[in-house]
């Protein structure tokens, strides 16, 4: 039975020292998952500085960002035509209507 036992562990040995092998280090560069480069500034993005962020102080997040929402639930960045028009229909119905009842300055601080 006592070389039985030895037989196993040494089986048990081989397998679990040979399937330990180091691969091929990783090409960064060939990777089908290339980072999102936060750098980028479009057109739309100054606008928005333009006529959001600097007159209003307010920050649109349109950009898919993982960090801003709920791991739980399944979701797909949106196209940035879409985002752009409901932008347009935000500032149009929202903000430039409160600039017309209320005044500029009270909007803007």
């Amino acid at each position: 039975m006592k070389k039985l036992n030895i037989l196993y562990f040494i089986a048990v040995l081989a397998v679990l020292v040979s399937s330990c092998r180091k691969d091929d280090p990783v090409d960064k560069d060939n990777s089908i998952f290339q980072p999102a480069d936060p750098a980028t500034v479009t057109e739309f993005d100054n606008w928005l500085i333009k006529n959001i962020a600097y007159p209003y102080n307010i920050d649109i997040l349109y950009k898919y960002n993982d960090i801003n929402t709920d791991p739980r639930f399944i979701l797909v960045p949106a196209d940035v035509k879409k985002s752009q028009l409901a932008i347009q229909v935000l500032k149009y119905a929202w903000l430039e209507a409160y600039d017309e009842v209320l005044g500029v300055d009270f909007t803007r601080q």
